[in-house]
């Protein structure tokens, strides 16, 4: 049984780890590329806003660091997927971010996003989404949109960075389409 199972309840019906090991081994195995599409539908669901956005874009960014860093190191050390993931998956987004960067020798992240911008995610990342997540509290506005705004843009760079820029601008416009619909029939 894989090791995320054991730390789950006991009283956690097996059928329902076993989804929950399959999903995690799904999302291990899939490329950067193929990772994009569900990262990208909810980050741009229109339903997701506020302190909701700001939960779900920086998980983004750590879901797609961690399949960034576990694809260069599975690739070049020659080694499953599943055996680099167990090693990372414990990494926050900001520490998958600044090692995806030093395995590319990209320079550090306040250097490639900016100080600012680096900073306003690493507090989105680090400290306000652990807040919104435990505490179902919302943040003041003006936060809250600096945050937002931070999160979004080191997603979309961090794409850029990664060569998945034309893939993004296409799920985010098959995206658009699809909300749309789905907010007219409201």
């Amino acid at each position: 049984m894989p090791s995320s199972a054991h730390a789950r309840s006991r009283s956690v019906p097996s059928k329902i780890t076993k989804h929950w090991d399959q999903l995690r081994l799904d999302y291990v195995r899939a490329s950067p590329r193929q990772r994009l599409k569900p990262l990208v539908d909810r980050s741009k669901d229109p339903f997701h806003w506020g302190p909701n956005l700001l939960v779900t874009v920086t998980s983004a960014v750590e879901a797609f660091a961690r399949c960034l860093v576990v694809e260069l190191l599975a690739n070049s050390k020659h080694r499953l997927k599943h055996a680099v993931y167990e090693e990372v998956k414990d990494g926050d987004a900001v520490e998958l971010v600044a090692m995806y960067l030093s395995l590319r020798g990209m320079g550090s992240a306040p250097k490639v996003f900016g100080a600012d911008r680096w900073r306003s995610f690493a507090q989105a990342a680090k400290k306000y989404r652990q807040l919104l997540l435990h505490e179902c509290t919302y943040l003041n506005a003006g936060k809250l949109e600096e945050l937002n705004k931070a999160s979004k843009e080191v997603f979309e760079k961090l794409v850029e960075l990664a060569g998945y820029k034309e893939h993004f601008d296409r799920l985010v416009a098959e995206a658009a389409k699809v909300y749309e619909g789905v907010l007219v029939k409201l």
